[in-house]
């Protein structure tokens, strides 16, 4: 498979992803070549679209931005480059890593040692999300995958990407800021094609979210569903790459790895641990909480009514059974 195809493959990720309870998604088309479809939550600012860095090297990232601003979700980075490893000869030549290094065909690959994902989701997530901490970003999660380096690479020898070799981790950030705690995640399995001194590398899969940490679970629950979504244009990819099926069979197969790893990261195992840990001391104190759907408002109650109703006026009136106390009463709906 050409190398472009292998770019454009490994940063298109589709299928199916856990679904997201009560979020709306619209579908967001490539605008530039119309090469892909994605689902994007309805109402977010959403930006992206092929992206030609040179003949030979062919990205596809997405971004979204919800309308607060507080959640920004990507799929790929078209900034990040292709690396080409440092060798021998290249050392004696004078070369340093971080040169630019051009091999033809109109492409700039960036001299760089080889980073395994865990290591590059790291590194790209510190600078990438540096700015909003400054030197209070902290790494509170970082490990390598290889369980998903091994499911990614036997879809890739099935799809007869002999060459490619790829290694798959994330990473999880958090800080204080201004705007309160603050939570980043970062998945990449970064692939490397070539033999022993000679290849090149890049971030082939690169996914990640920032959020405030209490909708860190949201967010991630979100870009899962985004991975899932994301669908090629058969026509598009038939007159690029010149082929479908290995293309079809590979993505499909690693979008769905993809957002089940996502949805079960680490900021959406804290969630889990804290609602037990608040339900658990709910219980204790004899409480349970409840949420206005119209204005988004908690409520803290005393348990035991089936049903919850709010006023206008912010009163609240417990029943078991489903009618409202009144006209203007609206139902509260339980929080897990």
């Amino acid at each position: 498979m050409p190398r472009n195809a292998v770019a454009a493959v490994c940063l298109v990720l589709l299928c199916t992803a856990p679904a997201v309870a009560e979020a709306q998604f619209v579908t967001f088309q490539d605008p530039r070549e119309g090469a892909f479809t994605v689902q994007v939550p309805a109402g977010w600012g959403v930006s992206g679209g092929t992206v030609r860095r040179s003949a030979v090297d062919v990205v596809m990232p997405v971004a979204a931005v919800s309308p607060d601003n507080q959640i920004g979700l990507f799929l790929g980075d078209a900034d990040v480059p292709v690396f080409s490893i440092m060798n021998d000869t290249m050392r004696m030549l004078g070369f340093r890593e971080g040169q630019p290094y051009s091999p033809g065909y109109g492409q700039t690959l960036i001299l760089w040692n080889y980073q395994p994902g865990h290591v590059f989701a790291r590194n790209y997530g510190q600078r990438r999300f540096g700015a909003s901490c400054g030197s209070a970003l902290g790494v509170v999660d970082n490990r390598p995958r290889p369980d998903m380096t091994q499911r990614l690479n036997g879809i890739f020898q099935q799809g007869g990407m002999v060459q490619q070799t790829v290694q798959a981790g994330e990473a999880a950030f958090a800080c204080t800021n201004q705007y309160g705690r603050w939570a980043a995640y970062v998945f990449a399995a970064t692939m490397f094609t070539g033999t022993g001194q000679t290849g090149v590398w890049d971030a082939h899969l690169l996914y990640g979210f920032h959020a405030p940490e209490h909708r860190a679970a949201e967010a991630a629950g979100l870009l899962a569903h985004m991975v899932g979504s994301f669908t090629p244009n058969p026509q598009w990819w038939a007159a690029q790459l010149g082929t479908t099926g290995n293309v079809s069979g590979i993505v499909t197969r690693t979008g769905q790895e993809i957002a089940a790893t996502i949805s079960g990261s680490y900021w959406s195992g804290v969630a889990a641990q804290n609602r037990m840990s608040q339900n658990r001391s709910d219980a204790t104190r004899g409480v349970e909480r409840w949420t206005d759907p119209a204005t988004g408002q908690d409520y803290e109650l005393k348990n035991g009514p089936r049903y919850q109703w709010v006023n206008p006026r912010g009163q609240t009136f417990g029943s078991d059974h489903d009618t409202p106390p009144g006209p203007d009463w609206r139902p509260l709906a339980r929080q897990p």
